[in-house]
């Protein structure tokens, strides 16, 4: 029994890998590893703790902390920890990338938990933001230009001597190695046993001590039991990391949110009747996401929600009360058929993010496009459902002007980000009396170009009109026109009559 570890003892050799990852590069490399041991030991509890998963979170983030600028007094009595380091170039001595010393140290901090912990952007942007880091987005995107190691950078089998042993009791120790409903982590092997995840959200929710809630949420993912699954993912059991978002009652109905890294999977049990449904996971982890319809679930750090629908006139934020993490009921437009909403705005510490309700579990990021982080006037039905559950997406006006007939008309393009950064996208032309889909926006080259068969009235000529982004003219492979011409930056091919439109596939190239 007294040869069992403590959950402490197994994180200390990973805290001291860490620490010397992410120390200065100064001194002998002897050094770094003895001041490594001792900023892992100081960063542990010194006592023993009733949440293990958030002690274990808190002592990386002392590590890191201490690590990052280190104090010289941590160099004090350090001379028999250096005569006790291994020799550099051992097995047991890991070799940091030559160029983390130019680093600086909060850079140095997102790299080694990016490249060689290989944690999610989510996971390192929450924890630069435990560390009071500036502008964690851009220090996590710094960290990703670098390049990766040349291998992989092995945890050092640093044995705890008598005097750095753990100060936890070992039967308390032992007891902490219990599954905890603070996230669940499964053995590769799939071996059943389940410990705490050290991903940055919380566990929210009034079920998140409820192991029986979980734990059935859990069954049915692993289990065979019928499933709903949307979007191109697979849908198979979980991978070896679950984290445990929500557990709770919303609406009448018991819920659970999981995430295994590339998959979101919500439980729900309404009238005694369980059913799961899964979803691809955001790629960043920091949008918004989806526990029923018009309720979410808001990533930490958030301090104001509002909320608006697509409409015809300006779009009007109204404030939406979040408690516990999870807003009050957000009401969809039911005025029109379309899409139209919601779409959240959410304020952070580096100012307000945009998101869409595209269906799905995770929320799209709305990014700028020419309509900015705020969504344009007039949009009603002019973004159109995305194929599939989005990941992101960039609504931008194109193009504006007359028809020929006179007719004041936008040319919109919506871009997706589906699951596995798989790209789509859909244009619309809006003008009044409605909107008019334009098939795909984008050409192969990646810029933004639409085109549809159109006539004014139920006779006449039809018109092949063509647009494309400011700077290019659109080119389409139709070729079959009586006359062509260009009118207010629009490509106008004078077709064919009769009933129908040319049903010939057309492709549009753009040049300058």
């Amino acid at each position: 029994m007294l040869e069992q570890q403590s959950e402490m003892d197994r994180l200390y050799p990973e805290l001291v890998r860490l620490a010397y990852l992410v120390l200065p590069g100064v001194g002998s490399r002897k050094l770094r590893l003895a001041l490594a041991r001792r900023i892992a030991e100081e960063s542990l509890p010194r006592r023993a703790v009733r949440r293990p998963h958030r002690a274990q979170a808190r002592a990386r983030t002392r590590a890191l902390h201490r690590a990052m600028r280190p104090r010289r007094r941590l160099r004090i009595g350090l001379s028999r920890w250096v005569a006790e380091a291994p020799s550099p170039g051992t097995a047991a001595f890991p070799d940091a990338p030559a160029h983390l010393a130019a680093l600086a140290p909060e850079v140095r901090a997102a790299y080694v938990l990016r490249r060689v912990e290989g944690r999610y952007r989510y996971e390192v942007q929450d924890q630069l933001v435990e560390l009071g880091v500036r502008d964690p987005r851009d220090v996590v995107q710094a960290a990703d230009l670098l390049a990766a190691p040349p291998g992989p950078i092995p945890v050092p089998p640093v044995l705890r001597g008598p005097r750095l042993r753990s100060r936890i009791p070992i039967a308390t120790a032992l007891g902490l190695t219990a599954v905890l409903v603070g996230a669940i982590v499964m053995t590769e092997h799939d071996e059943g046993r389940a410990r705490q995840a050290r991903a940055a959200w919380p566990v929210r929710g009034q079920y998140a001590a409820e192991r029986h809630v979980v734990g059935a949420a859990l069954a049915a993912w692993r289990g065979d039991g019928p499933r709903k699954v949307n979007g191109t993912i697979a849908a198979g059991p979980p991978s070896s990391a679950v984290q445990v978002l929500y557990a709770g009652r919303l609406d009448d109905a018991d819920l659970v949110l999981l995430r295994d890294g590339t998959r979101l999977a919500r439980y729900v049990r309404a009238g005694g009747k369980p059913s799961l449904e899964l979803f691809p996971a955001s790629g960043d982890g920091t949008a918004p996401l989806v526990l029923a319809d018009g309720r979410y679930l808001v990533p930490p750090g958030v301090t104001a929600v509002q909320a608006t629908a697509l409409s015809t006139g300006t779009p009007v934020w109204r404030p939406i009360p979040v408690r516990d993490g999870v807003t009050d009921p957000v009401a969809a437009d039911t005025s029109t058929d379309c899409w139209s909403g919601p779409v959240l705005r959410l304020q952070e510490a580096d100012g307000p993010h945009v998101y869409a309700d595209l269906a799905g579990l995770t929320t799209a990021a709305w990014s700028p496009g020419s309509a900015g982080q705020t969504p344009p006037s007039a949009l009603l039905c002019a973004v159109p459902h995305p194929p599939a559950p989005a990941l992101a997406i960039t609504v931008r006006e194109f193009w504006s002007g007359k028809l020929p007939d006179g007719t004041a008309a936008r040319w919109i393009c919506t871009r997706y980000t589906l699951a596995g950064g798989v790209p789509s996208s859909r244009g619309v032309l809006v003008k009044s009396g409605g909107v008019e889909p334009t098939g795909s926006c984008m050409t192969k080259a990646g810029t933004t170009a639409s085109s549809l068969w159109w006539r004014s009235g139920d006779k006449g000529h039809w018109y092949l009109l063509s647009a494309a982004e400011p700077g290019l003219h659109p080119a389409p492979s139709y070729s079959k026109f009586e006359t062509t011409g260009h009118v207010h930056g629009l490509f106008v091919g004078v077709g064919p009559t009769g009933k129908h439109a040319p049903d010939t596939k057309i492709t549009i190239t753009t040049h300058t």
